[in-house]
């Protein structure tokens, strides 16, 4: 088995590198990244191949699945049904979500939802209560999609049309 030529070094997502902000649409913004205790979010693009004949033997041509892209968004934050949040999940309130992850002073990723839902379920413990919340995006067909992602890096190269 061949040995591998480079490596790459990882680098692992801390807590104190993400910014979590939800607010109502229009309204004031609220960063609950102090009360994050872990998100997790997930882009189900559903690829299947395509059926055409340009479809090449080496090289098969992928498109999105039926209704996809879909995109997840779940966290947990240290709450109870008396925080904001709860209230904005229990008044059906329409929300604009803003998640960025800072790897470097100049490297980040943001995702935006600009129309969407939280779903909060209280967790039971007395001690230390959380929020389980996941968020429900709305397509509307005026807008770009669900969400939209803006990636930063520090290398100009690789902003570069090829």
């Amino acid at each position: 088995m061949p040995e591998p030529t480079t490596f790459m070094a990882l680098n692992y997502l801390l807590g104190s590198m993400v910014t979590l902000k939800v607010y109502p649409n229009g309204g004031g913004v609220l960063d609950i990244s102090s009360q994050l205790q872990s998100m997790k979010i997930t882009i189900d693009f559903g690829l299947t191949k395509s059926k055409r004949t340009t479809t090449g033997v080496y090289v098969p041509a992928w498109r999105y699945g039926k209704n996809k892209p879909t995109i997840k968004v779940e966290f947990v934050i240290a709450a109870d049904k008396s925080d904001v949040v709860y209230g904005y999940f229990s008044g059906d309130t329409l929300l604009t979500l803003q998640a960025i992850m800072t790897f470097s002073a100049s490297r980040l990723i943001q995702l935006d939802m600009s129309n969407c839902y939280i779903i909060a379920k209280e967790n039971a413990d007395d001690i230390e209560p959380t929020l389980d919340c996941s968020v429900d995006p709305i397509d509307v067909i005026a807008n770009q999609g669900p969400a939209i992602w803006t990636a930063k890096t520090g290398v100009a190269a690789y902003l570069v049309g090829q």
